[in-house]
C-alpha cells in the first residue's frame, strides 16, 4: 500500500554528531498516488538551548516543503498532562509548532509517555504540518496507559516510552483536501512504521 520514494537525514539539526540526526522518508500511497513525507524526530534532552535550536530548525524546514508531513518521536518538549494548555511545558513546543507550521495531533488521553515517575508529561507526540493538517483523524491514544497493563516500568526487551498510535482518514484520489472518504480508515502510523523498518533492513543488507 506504500511505497518508499526516497529519504534524507537532516544532519543540520545533529550538532557535533552527538544526537540522532531527523530521518525523512517520502512515501507514495499505491492506491491513490498521493505523496507526503514521515518524520522522525529524537531531539535533545539535556541541553535546552540546543533543542530549542532544533526545534526553530525544524519549523522553518517544514516552511519550505510542498508535501503533507508527519512528524513523530520523541520531542522532550515535557507536555504537563495535569493541567493540559495551562501547564507547564518546555518552549521547544512553541517555538516547534510556530505560527501553525505543525499543528499537535493531541491524544484522547493525557498520559505520560515516558515510564518514570519523576516526569509527570508527554514527550512524545505525533505532528502534522501542510495539506496533511486537513486530514480527517480517526483516533490518537496513548497505548498501554492503563497501570494494570503492566507497560511501565521497562525492562530490557522494552521501550521506556509509551506508544502513540494516530489513525488518520485521507481524501481519495480527486477529492480536495478537506474531503473525507467513506473508505475504511487507514492506520497510516503502522504502515509507515513496517515500510520504515524494510528500508532500514535492505539498508543494512
Amino acid at each position: 500500500m506504500l511505497e518508499a520514494i526516497r529519504y534524507e537525514e537532516l544532519d543540520e539539526i545533529n550538532f557535533g554528531g552527538n544526537v540522532r540526526a531527523a530521518l525523512v522518508v517520502q512515501f507514495r500511497l499505491r492506491q491513490t498516488g498521493e505523496e507526503f513525507l514521515f518524520m522522525v524526530n529524537h531531539l535533545y534532552r539535556t541541553e535546552t538551548e540546543q533543542r530549542h535550536e532544533q526545534a526553530q530548525l525544524l519549523n522553518a524546514w517544514v516552511q519550505e516543503q510542498s508535501l503533507p508531513v508527519v512528524a513523530v518521536g520523541d520531542y522532550n518538549f515535557d507536555f504537563d498532562v495535569v493541567d493540559g494548555d495551562q501547564g507547564d511545558r518546555d518552549e521547544g513546543f512553541d517555538l516547534f509548532t510556530q505560527n501553525e507550521a505543525f499543528v499537535w495531533i493531541r491524544p484522547n488521553n493525557l498520559v505520560a509517555t515516558f515510564c518514570s515517575t519523576q516526569y509527570n508529561s508527554i514527550l512524545d507526540f505525533v505532528f502534522v504540518a501542510n495539506a496533511a493538517k486537513n486530514w480527517a483523524v480517526k483516533s490518537s491514544e496513548v497505548l498501554f496507559a492503563d497501570p494494570a497493563s503492566n507497560y511501565c516500568p521497562d525492562d530490557d526487551t522494552t521501550s521506556d516510552h509509551r506508544p502513540i498510535a494516530a489513525t488518520f482518514q485521507l481524501p481519495q484520489s480527486g477529492q480536495s483536501t478537506g474531503e473525507t472518504t467513506s473508505a475504511q480508515p487507514m492506520s497510516l502510523l503502522q504502515q509507515v512504521l513496517q515500510a520504515i523498518v524494510s528500508l532500514v533492513k535492505s539498508l543494512q543488507s
